[in-house]
């Protein structure tokens, strides 16, 4: 994956949260996706379960503004840093 492909997605998952929308995530995760937030949280399995997510953590956020700092690409993963 190359870091333009990458700031891609990112943008088009960041942006959205920071309006509070919540709809374009599941077109942005495979259906057996998995996330994880945070080293002490369980996995999100599937973007059902992605999208329940982040839609309840959008319901009581404001002001949600990201910025971010790619720090490493390699063939099939991405390192980087929200700000």
């Amino acid at each position: 994956m190359t870091a333009e492909i990458f700031r891609d997605w990112l943008e088009r998952y960041l942006r959205p949260q920071e309006n509070s929308d919540p709809e374009a995530v599941p077109e942005l995760f495979a259906n057996d996706g998995v996330y994880w937030w945070g080293p002490y949280s369980e996995p999100r399995n599937g973007a059902e379960a992605i999208y329940a997510h982040h839609k309840n953590a959008l319901s009581h956020q404001e002001e949600i503004k990201y910025s971010y700092e790619i720090l490493a690409t390699r063939k099939n993963m991405v390192l980087q840093r929200l700000i």
